[in-house]
């Protein structure tokens, strides 16, 4: 602990001698666990990913086409349907308000500018 920040900046300093999968060849080598951190693009781009159906693209009201995770659970005779695109920001506050307000509460947020 005493010589920690020595010995991370030595560290940071000779791993970025080779490419992070050198490192990780090389770890797994000496029967270490390690892997790869990805980024959001990185991950997308996986095999597994595409292999699995992972992104599903779908028309939106804000743009012509939205990619969104796919669900992780396939099955072959219940296969899960994407019918509706995420909503966009407050699409359903009054439909869900509306079961516990009544129209004039709705009304009164909305006036407040609590609700659009």
């Amino acid at each position: 602990i005493a010589h920690r920040a020595q010995i991370i900046s030595e560290l940071a300093h000779h791993f970025k001698t080779k490419k992070a999968d050198e490192w990780v060849r090389k770890i797994h080598a000496a029967h270490v666990p390690v892997g790869l951190i990805n980024d959001l693009k990185q991950a997308f781009e996986e095999p597994q990913v595409r292999e699995r159906n992972m992104l599903i693209k779908m028309e939106h009201p804000q743009r012509d086409e939205l990619t969104i995770v796919g669900s992780p659970i396939k099955m072959s005779r219940t296969p899960v349907e994407y019918k509706l695109a995420p909503p966009t920001l407050g699409q359903h506050t009054k439909t869900v308000l509306g079961r516990f307000l009544s129209s004039d509460e709705l009304q009164k947020l909305s006036q407040q500018g609590v609700i659009e």
